[in-house]
């Protein structure tokens, strides 16, 4: 079955770019992302219109916010091994 994915995989052209660009993330040897606006991040989280159930998720929060990060990298700020996620990014976690 694994075998069958991974030929699956190699031969999908669409697939390609995503592949260089999760490649590129692992070169660039990024160590932490930090929030730019951390009081946005709260008042979107903490005081948005959630389910109480919804805002225990938190760390699943910041695991999109830092994923729309990654993704973007290479137009993003960076100081030296760390990525500073801006209001773009903390908006496109909070919508997903």
């Amino acid at each position: 079955m694994k075998v069958c994915i991974r030929k699956k995989v190699k031969t999908n052209k669409d697939i390609n770019p995503l592949k260089e660009r999760i490649l590129a993330i692992k070169e660039a040897n990024i160590k932490d992302i930090r929030f730019e606006d951390s009081n946005l991040v709260e008042d979107l989280f903490l005081k948005g219109k959630m389910k109480p159930r919804y805002k225990r998720d938190i760390t699943k929060f910041i695991s999109l916010i830092k994923a729309c990060e990654l993704l973007n990298f290479p137009f993003r700020e960076k100081f030296n091994d760390i990525l500073i996620a801006n209001e773009d990014d903390i908006s496109k976690g909070y919508n997903l």
